[in-house]
């Protein structure tokens, strides 16, 4: 294969800068196979463009690189007399700005958001590495806006939620990318992450994927998406919301959804043409009555 990668692309691979290595319980084979060719054998997790990649997103390993980033600015900057805005502005500006990239791809555990968090407080509050202050006001308001009477500090797990929710929006809203087809194959797309089932094979960057969506946080999203229906294969007729009215055709006529045979069916499958003009063929567990 690796021959054959060389004759396609008229590159040479170069074996004393390159590492073999394979994911699964293969470590004799992986150490034959790298002796074979050569090169070095690659260590299970690694870094790829700063993404440690073959780790679950709870482990330690993940995080610590970056809880040692804080503990050395906060080191640094607990020798300087600051005041209380200065120190708001350098959590503002740059504490806060270190986990943008792991935010943007790893669901960010509670434990590590705490340890995070407490940092940042025992900082602001003028307690230095080996020193505690008293945190005189509760964090979540000083995570709120300036508007509302807070600092304006962002709210770590909130934040996570919101770089992860890029990648939902980009799997509504770019069906023509290359990664968002293979999603689409392997894991069923955006209806997946609203009521799919989660299975053994399941990559954990997808899991947590499924869980932010899911949480409660994600609500005002849920309720301010409106489908643009084209040919309704991707849209769902009574959960998803399609006529623009703030709600889905199962919350506005929940009578109606209860009796329906066709609670999970798109669009599409609901009716067909018939000479040039939709037909739809609605199907329901007894008669309706007059009222309905």
């Amino acid at each position: 294969m690796l021959r054959g990668f060389e004759m396609a692309s008229g590159m040479k691979i170069n074996y004393a800068k390159s590492q073999f290595g394979i994911f699964g319980d293969y470590v004799n084979w992986s150490q034959e196979a790298a002796h074979f060719l050569n090169c070095r054998q690659m260590g299970i997790p690694f870094h790829y463009l700063g993404i440690p990649i073959g780790v679950r997103s709870s482990n330690q390993v993940v995080w610590e690189p970056l809880i040692s980033k804080f503990e050395a600015k906060l080191t640094k900057w607990n020798q300087k007399s600051l005041s209380m805005a200065g120190r708001v502005n350098l959590i503002n500006s740059v504490l806060n700005a270190l986990p943008i990239y792991l935010l943007s791809f790893f669901k960010l555990p509670q434990r590590i958001a705490d340890r995070l968090v407490s940092l940042q407080r025992n900082f602001m509050w003028g307690g230095g590495h080996d020193q505690k202050k008293i945190p005189w006001v509760k964090w979540d308001e000083i995570c709120l806006h300036k508007k509302e009477g807070g600092l304006g500090i962002k709210n770590l797990i909130k934040f996570n939620a919101a770089l992860m929710g890029r990648w939902i929006w980009e799997l509504h809203s770019k069906q023509n990318q290359f990664w968002v087809r293979v999603i689409n194959s392997k894991y069923g797309g955006w209806p997946a992450l609203q009521n799919g089932r989660v299975h053994c094979w399941d990559s954990h960057w997808w899991r947590d994927l499924r869980k932010i969506y899911q949480h409660n946080d994600f609500k005002i999203i849920h309720q301010n998406l409106v489908w643009k229906a084209g040919c309704g294969d991707k849209i769902r007729f009574w959960k998803d919301n399609w006529l623009g009215e703030g709600c889905s055709l199962d919350h506005k006529y929940p009578q109606l959804f209860t009796i329906s045979k066709q609670q999970n069916d798109l669009i599409s499958t609901m009716g067909s043409f018939y000479q040039n003009i939709w037909r739809w063929d609605l199907k329901w567990r007894r008669h309706l009555f007059e009222h309905e």
